[in-house]
């Protein structure tokens, strides 16, 4: 069964995405977002509870930005 991707382009800055839906958009397991969570890595995550936290889609936006590297021109 495939995953379901989140449309980021139509959500607004304000809403939220899960864990689950942030590993399905971005690539990386549960595991891995939990262990950045720990590490202070990964994108801006608010934790609603021992066991839940979501993700602001603009601070993931300017995470994004944030991460993204011009190449030098040869």
């Amino acid at each position: 069964m495939s995953k379901y991707v989140p449309n980021i382009d139509a959500m607004p800055d304000d809403a939220h995405l899960s864990a689950k839906q942030l590993s399905a958009l971005l690539g990386p397991s549960l595991v891995t977002l939990s262990r950045w969570r720990s590490l202070g890595k990964g994108p801006p995550f608010i934790r609603l509870s021992m066991c839940s936290v979501v993700y602001p889609v603009g601070r993931y936006r300017e995470w994004v930005r944030a991460q993204t590297y011009e190449t030098a021109p040869r």
